[in-house]
This record gives C-alpha cells, structure tokens and sequence, in this order.
C-alpha cells in the first residue's frame, strides 16, 4: 500500500464463536402455562422518557458520540495505518545513525568560538604574538579577534600567569590587556551541549513526525487531494479515454436526474393535485428521461400504512421505439391487481406518431392506436383506467432532435408527472364487483326419532357335529418308554480300568535341529573370493570382429 493510499476498513472486534448468539433473550414457551409469551410490542416513546443521567454521565456520552461522529466516521477512514507511522520514524532513525554515526558531519566555516580550550588559548597566543611583533595585528584587530573568543579576558589572564607559556609569549599576552577597549570586550558566547539537549535533539524531531504525519495525511486526503490533484488528474485521464469520458458523463447525467427527481417530488407533495371526483392521488411521482439513459422505470401503486399498505398495482414508462441512438417513443403502461389488467398507451416524437413502421410494431400493443398514440407534448396526457384504479401520465417538459435527419422524431429529454387514484375499496385479488353474497345456512335435518335394530346373534364357537370340549377332560397319556442304559452286546465301562500304556520312545541324544557342520573347502581356495577370470582365446587376425557373435551372418540362399 502507498503512503498516501486510502486504509481497508476492518472490524477491529471479531465475534465471539464460542458464546451464545442470545443470552438475555426471554423464553419460548412459558413453563408455567406452556404457551408462549403475550407479545409486547416496543413503546416508541420509551427513549424519550427514559431518564437522562446525571450531568457526568450526559457529558460522558456527549464525547463518545462526538469521537465515534467525528473519529471513526470522518477521520479514521482517512487515517494513515500504524505501519506507515512506523516505517517513517523507523527511516528517521536510520538516517541520524547514518548522520551522526556512519558519516558524521563533517563542521566547515564554524567560527573560533566553537573550537575546544587548547585551540581557544592556541588563538590568543597566536593573536598576541602578532600585534607585538606588529607583523599581522594592530591594536583593533587583536580586539576582534579576541571578541570572537568565548571569555577572551579571562583566557588571556591565565595565559599571562601561566608558567608554562615562555616568556616572551607570556609578554605578548600580557600587552594585550594595555590595548585601549579591551576590558570593554565581552567575546562571544560557546555553544552549551548537555546529554538531555543531546536527547532531544534526536527525541524530539520522531515525535514531531510521529504527530504531523497523520495531520498531513489527512490534509492531503481530505482537502487537497479530492479538491485540487484528483480534478487534475481526471481530466487528464477523460482526454486520454473517450470510453471513460462517456462512460462519466452519463453518470453526471444519472446524478442530475435523480436530484430532478428528488427535487420535484418534494415540490409535488407540497402541491397536491386533488381529482374532484377521487379525491387525492395514492400515489404521484415523477419520470425523467434524458438521453443515453437506460430509461425503465417502474413505481408501486400502494396505499399509506394507515389503509393496511394494501397493493393496487404498478405502473411505469420504458423505451418502446429507437432510431439509432435517438429514441422516437415511450411506454406508458399499468397493472392493476384487482382486475389482473395491463394496459398500455404511447407517447411518441411528433414527427415519428405516424410512421407507418412505428404503427405497425405499437399498433398491436394498444386498443385504439389513433387515441393511444399520441404526440410527446408539453401538457400531453394519457390515462389508464380499470375498475379499481386511474392512472395519469402528464408531460411537464419535453424536448426534441433529429433521429434518423428528421427533425423532432426523436425524444432528447422528457419529464413525465405520473398520478395515479383508487377508484374503489375492492380487496386485493378479487373480482371488481367484490365477493359473491353468501347463501344464508339452512338447517339441519332433525334425526331425533330415528330407530336401530339390535346387533345379530353371534354364532356358537362349536360347529354342528363336533363333540363338546369338557367331553375330554378325563383323557389320560401313557408314560414314554424308558430308554436303555447301554447299547446291546456293549461292554461296561469298568472293564477298562486295568488298561495300561506303553512308554513313548526315546529320543536320540543329538538335537535334530542344529545344522550339519561347515565343510571346509579344499585349502588354498577362499570361499569369499571370486573365480578366477577366463580370459577369452585369441583370434585370428583374419577371423571377423564380429560382436554379435556371427548373428549378422547372412548365408545366400543357393
């Protein structure tokens, strides 16, 4: 991001996951009744009698609304970002390292009283021997060059007294307190540096930047960019891109039709028309038309919240017919919801209401073209009307151009004042005459006196024929056979308890699962290592060198 450039908006609190989404929320379902609560509906005016706190609280509110106001909405949008504050300091101070560390400054054309103490008492011996010897100093000039010293008469005090200055040194320092005015030099005064003026020095100017940095971007965003650089480099942009200065101007156009629209509605509400039959309109709005537009508009035919907001219908105007770019008409049409109607009527360029092109593509779309079809004039009105609802489309202002070469056939900009009137109170959805009457009920038939027969007789449980149950209460079973103790000609068990077993066979002594021993090969031969090589019999010179092994030997057929 640049340094200039405009800051994200991001929400600086994220919602809490984990918590509950309503946590003061009452309950569902009562517990007492097991019903839901009675719906209280909110007092309107419970702001206002809410109580207004102390004078601490009011004034406490008083500055938050104020920062959010001016801060959050105004400012912070305009704000530079923290890493910009922070990257400029931080090249600050890179630039003192380098200034005072890296490369310090290097002092040129300072004056004598910025030098140190030895050069200080090095100046005035130097003055002093020369106004004796007379060579480069008189009288005046010894006096400013010791005015350029930081308290020249006590350096040259404690020169004179000095025993380790010689003495003729010493005698040329002493003269110069005899030359006439100079008790009346005052020197010039040393620059005083101290470890805290040496921390402001570099303390100061990041604060100074830390505080000026956001002040000056907002200027730049607020005042100058927007008013002065953003024009200027627009205009140098719509000279560029024809696309884009189209593409601007129609969006000005846009703007100022909205704001037309806006301004004569709010003129409308003050004037209401007032149908001597209707009475006020439900509804009356405004259209405008201005060219390259994409003109469709559309409005609600409803009525105010006091009626129940009931929905009557719609009603609009949209291009009908083009020539190019120019359009030659519009259409003015209507819905009504009682009668499920959709009618339509044309307001047309004066030269283009008889076209025969024209006619035969509208013509269809109207009941009577010669009446449906009119001249886009100043005052020019049509009216769709049903059962339920009129509606009025009325130009208050029209102009004209050449669609096509023809003069006034097509519509450059129009405004179109569209009321519309209830003309009855018939439910949404049903027929104009509203519902059928409702027969009145007829009475039931009295079915006080009416009769039953008893329920037939079930039939006995037993069949004809059969013999009764309780005739087989004395029948007795013969007991099952008992089954035999052993199998015939087996012999018992006990007869094998003197049976004996022979001892398994022993095992040989060595264990049948250890291997063989190694065999040891013949010695003078190393089971690691591999066989010899067996180098290949030598050839004759004339035998081919065929690597292939004679595979590419082709024998002719005979």
């Amino acid at each position: 991001m640049s340094f200039l450039g405009r800051k994200n908006n991001k929400d600086d609190k994220q919602p809490d996951v984990g918590a509950s989404p309503v946590s003061d929320a009452p309950p569902m379902i009562d517990p007492a009744t097991g019903l839901p609560p009675p719906y209280e509906p909110p007092d309107p005016n419970a702001s206002k009698n809410a109580p207004k706190g102390n004078i601490f609280q009011r004034f406490k509110n008083y500055l938050l609304d104020s920062y959010n106001g001016l801060y959050k909405i105004v400012l912070e949008p305009s704000m530079p970002t923290k890493q910009t504050v922070f990257l400029v300091i931080l090249g600050m101070i890179f630039g003192m390292i380098s200034a005072y560390v890296i490369s310090p400054v290097e002092f040129t054309g300072a004056g004598p009283h910025r030098m140190n103490s030895d050069a200080i008492e090095q100046w005035v011996r130097m003055a002093a021997v020369g106004h004796a010897e007379e060579i480069a100093y008189d009288g005046s000039t010894a006096l400013a060059v010791l005015q350029q010293l930081p308290n020249p008469k006590q350096v040259v005090a404690q020169l004179a007294n000095d025993p380790n200055v010689p003495p003729h040194e010493q005698q040329a320092v002493a003269e110069l307190q005899n030359i006439p005015g100079f008790n009346e030099i005052t020197g010039s005064v040393a620059p005083q540096e101290s470890l805290t003026d040496s921390l402001l020095d570099i303390i100061l100017p990041l604060v100074v930047v830390a505080i000026l940095i956001p002040i000056v971007v907002l200027v730049w965003r607020l005042l100058i960019f927007d008013n002065i650089v953003a024009p200027i480099i627009n205009q140098i942009r719509r000279a560029r891109d024809p696309e884009l200065r189209a593409k601007q101007d129609k969006a000005k156009k846009d703007l100022d039709t909205l704001k037309d629209i806006g301004r004569i509605n709010a003129e409308m509400k003050q004037n209401v028309v007032v149908d001597a039959e209707l009475g006020e309109p439900v509804m009356q709005t405004i259209s405008i038309y201005t060219k390259g537009r994409n003109y469709d508009d559309s409005f609600a035919i409803e009525l105010g919240p006091d009626q129940g907001n009931q929905f009557l219908g719609e009603c609009g105007v949209s291009i009908a017919t083009k020539a190019g770019d120019d359009v030659q008409s519009v259409e003015f049409w209507g819905f009504d919801m009682a009668t499920q109607a959709t009618l339509t009527k044309i307001f047309a360029a004066p030269a283009a209401v008889n076209d025969p092109v024209l006619q035969a593509k509208l013509g269809p779309r109207v009941e009577n073209p010669a009446t449906d079809i009119i001249a886009a004039a100043p005052n020019a009105k049509l009216t769709l009307e049903t059962d339920s609802i009129r509606i009025q489309g009325e130009i208050v202002s029209v102009a004209y151009n050449d669609a096509g070469g023809t003069p006034n056939s097509g519509i450059e900009n129009m405004q179109l004042k569209i009321l519309t009137w209830q003309k009855q109170d018939s439910p949404v959805g049903m027929p104009a005459g509203g519902l059928p009457p409702i027969p009145p009920p007829q009475p039931l038939p009295d079915y006080s006196a009416i009769q039953f027969d008893p329920p037939p007789q079930m039939p006995s449980p037993t069949p004809p024929g059969s013999r009764s149950l309780n005739d087989y209460d004395d029948i007795t079973f013969d007991p099952p056979p008992q089954m035999p103790s052993s199998p015939p000609s087996a012999r018992p068990l006990n007869d094998y308890d003197d049976i004996t077993f022979d001892p398994p066979p022993q095992m040989p002594k060595s264990n049948p699962l250890q291997p063989p021993p190694l065999q040891m090969p013949p010695s003078g031969l190393n089971p690691l290592s591999p066989p010899p090589l067996q180098m290949p019999p030598k050839r004759a010179k004339d035998e081919e060198d065929d690597p292939f092994g004679g595979t590419g030997d082709f024998t002719p057929l005979s």
